[in-house]
């Protein structure tokens, strides 16, 4: 699921927007229409922890 954009903020400041912050920002975020994002942030709704040395062995005995 797509939960939001990673990116620099910007605010009004006299004739051009100033930057004022760098990070993440919802999409439920007011301050969403002041990005420029750079990136889509993920948020993940399931996931499973795994031992990645034991994983490693079992793909090299199939290999």
């Amino acid at each position: 699921m797509v939960a939001g954009v990673h990116g620099v903020v910007y605010q009004p400041a006299g004739v051009f927007p100033v930057m004022c912050d760098a990070g993440g920002v919802a999409f439920e975020s007011r301050r969403l229409p002041w990005v420029l994002a750079g990136q889509l942030i993920m948020e993940f709704q399931e996931f499973t922890i795994v031992d990645l040395a034991a994983e490693h062995a079992a793909y090299l005995k199939r290999a």
